[in-house]
């Protein structure tokens, strides 16, 4: 009768990845291209500094010419996105009419607005 193997009692060496760099993870990256930039480019981050009342109008700007994004179940304007939008605006040729009929209805209602309150 052979004798008995015994089991061992030590746990498999587990080979040790930077993270982000297992094979798995790899894999998962590049089976495809991801979402194409929406205009284009890819975009990178930059910082922005305004007073408190500037960045309120800043957003009443946004969410009045639609640049809007979702943000936990709940629609608040899209600073980014309206940025995006007027330094393509500006990039292209007649930009000064573009933007008095782009901000025209804008003005308009926060005029409006003021008087109301």
């Amino acid at each position: 009768m052979a004798a008995p193997v015994e089991a061992s009692t030590e746990a498999p060496v587990k080979q040790k990845y930077a993270p982000g760099a297992h094979p798995n993870s790899l894999a998962a990256l590049t089976y495809h291209e991801g979402r194409p930039p929406m205009y284009g480019q890819k975009k990178v981050g930059h910082e922005l500094l305004t007073t408190d009342d500037a960045w309120g109008g800043v957003l009443l700007l946004a969410a009045e010419l639609g640049s809007l994004r979702t943000k936990g179940g709940e629609t608040i304007p899209n600073v980014s996105d309206l940025l995006q939008k007027l330094g393509l605006a500006i990039a292209e040729p007649g930009i000064k009419d573009k933007l008095v009929r782009l901000l025209a209805p804008v003005f308009k209602r926060v005029e409006e607005n003021q008087r109301i309150n």
